[in-house]
């Protein structure tokens, strides 16, 4: 990770225990104490407005993480090793020192449905651990096409949209597009890739789903 910087990821594995395609914080392991609350180093949930909602801060000490407020205070009496979260849910991960935090567990198996609310922002991502193109993920359905301003977006640091594409079902295939998703044709994007952890924004006007492929 860089140094001071707020990134946008989902996690890669998901728990060995327990409710399928979900994963524990307790899963993320520190390495060092590169990451610790004293930094203000912290990981949290994210609104549907790309903002910061619940925090979680490790401290080296007791070699867990714990609930905190937006400052990092540890809440001691708020342990969460056990907090279990969405496996696609996006995640918001910062760090002072650049550290890198770990994620373990199981390979989801299977083809994994992706699904979105209608007309909300999702934050997620790529939570296989292989790298994943736009042209592997399978729409199956007009419910997610250009015309419905449906579309894929990067996330800048800031937690807004970057750069944007859309599905157009009469091709089969993904193109940039902008953010009213008009469509680029002299940009197919079936090959733009992102790599395992990194999140991404999903908008779906009619609460469609797309098909994450199996990553074994």
């Amino acid at each position: 990770m860089d140094a001071g910087e707020v990134i946008y990821r989902v996690a890669t594995f998901e728990a060995v225990s327990g409710t399928d395609a979900t994963f524990k914080i307790g899963d993320i392991s520190v390495g060092a104490e590169d990451f610790a609350w004293w930094n203000m180093d912290y990981i949290a949930t994210i609104n549907p407005y790309g903002g910061q909602e619940a925090y979680y801060t490790w401290d080296p000490d007791t070699s867990s993480w714990y609930g905190c407020d937006e400052l990092c205070t540890v809440d001691y009496e708020a342990p969460a090793n056990d907090v279990v979260l969405p496996l696609n849910q996006g995640i918001i991960v910062f760090s002072a020192n650049g550290a890198n935090l770990t994620f373990a567990g199981g390979v989801i198996s299977g083809d994994t449905e992706l699904y979105g609310s209608a007309g909300d922002v999702t934050y997620t991502g790529n939570f296989t651990p292989t790298t994943l193109t736009l042209g592997d993920i399978v729409i199956g359905a007009e419910d997610f096409a250009w015309w419905n301003m449906d579309y894929i977006a990067t996330i800048n640091p800031y937690g807004g949209q970057e750069s944007y594409y859309t599905w157009d079902p009469d091709t089969s295939s993904w193109y940039a597009c902008d953010e009213l998703c008009t469509v680029d044709y002299d940009a197919p994007a079936n090959d733009v890739e992102f790599d395992p952890n990194m999140g991404f924004i999903f908008f779906t006007a009619n609460g469609a789903a797309l098909n994450i492929p199996s990553p074994l």
